[in-house]
This record gives C-alpha cells, sequence and structure tokens, in this order.
C-alpha cells in the first residue's frame, strides 16, 4: 500500500521522466525481429497449452 509519503517522493522524482523513456528503449531493443529467428526452433509451443498426449 502507497502512503502519502511514497507518494511524494515518486512525484518529485527528477529522473522519472528518463527512467520511464529508458525502459521504453530497452523494452524495444529485447524484441526479437523476425530476421533473428532461429529456424531450428519452434516459437510456437510456447503461446500454446500444455500437449494433452506425449510427444514423440
Amino acid at each position: 500500500m502507497l502512503c502519502l509519503e511514497n507518494l511524494n517522493k515518486i512525484s518529485t522524482d527528477p529522473t522519472a521522466a528518463t527512467r520511464k523513456q529508458d525502459h521504453i528503449h530497452l523494452a524495444f531493443q529485447s524484441q526479437v525481429e523476425n530476421a533473428l529467428l532461429d529456424p531450428r526452433f519452434s516459437y510456437e509451443p510456447i503461446l500454446s497449452k500444455h500437449p494433452d498426449e506425449a510427444l514423440p
């Protein structure tokens, strides 16, 4: 739970805006472009549920 004292610290933080931009920049840098995907791996299972039956 945030208390009033912590809210005051957050709102007066002079680096808050630059930190937000840094986080956005790092998020874009962490994205894997389609050209960089390794064709040896299937990335789709990451988005799927666990299989109901055993894999071969």
